[in-house]
């Protein structure tokens, strides 16, 4: 169980995710793993789902040498991974969530995967800018964690940074799968 949140504008964009790690029964794990990364100088990426899934996925795709890939590229290898996971008898749990972004051609791109053994849905997000913001999350919570974050950022003050983990301390105030232990990673202009 998890909470990643992405705010992309035309300058750039931010993933925060909160660090704490359950097993597949749902026991804690860890306090301080990360749920976003850094793949290069212009690609980032935030995940939620089953360890075991994700892991796999993330393994045969951003551990490799994906150092200079722009996100296109990127996103080719990760869909072709998790739609070969997804067939994977062995995994216990097959899902998980996805967001990628990137700075490809001077603008921002974004893209997000979601999956579980019956549905895939994908794609990338169309008509980002500074006047259009784009502000998703992924993970647990009671609502739909997309609407909750919009709810949650919408009523708070404070910079960017201040409203983006105010999202996930909320989540973590309600849910015993997430922590307040925020991770962060940035592309493009620094808009926090």
């Amino acid at each position: 169980m998890s909470f990643v949140v992405i705010y992309a504008n035309e300058k750039g964009a931010v993933i925060k995710g909160d660090s704490r790690m359950c097993d597949d029964e749902n026991d804690i794990r860890s306090e301080d793993y990360q749920k976003v990364c850094k793949i290069n100088d212009n690609l980032i990426m935030g995940y939620t789902g089953g360890v075991e899934f994700t892991l796999r996925v993330l393994t045969e795709t951003t551990f490799r040498n994906y150092g200079h890939s722009g996100i296109t590229d990127y996103v080719d290898a990760l869909r072709e991974k998790i739609i070969a996971n997804i067939g994977n008898k062995a995994i216990k749990i097959k899902g998980g969530c996805f967001v990628v972004a990137g700075i490809e051609d001077g603008r921002v791109r974004v893209y997000v995967a979601r999956c579980n053994e019956e549905i895939f849905e994908d794609g990338f997000v169309e008509g980002i800018s500074n006047s259009k913001p784009y502000l998703f999350a992924i993970g647990t919570c009671d609502k739909s964690p997309d609407v909750f974050a919009k709810e949650i950022f919408s009523a708070t003050d404070g910079s960017l940074e201040e409203r983006l983990n105010n999202i996930i301390y909320k989540v973590a105030d309600l849910s015993k799968y997430v922590n307040r232990n925020i991770s962060t990673v940035c592309v493009g202009e620094n808009i926090i």
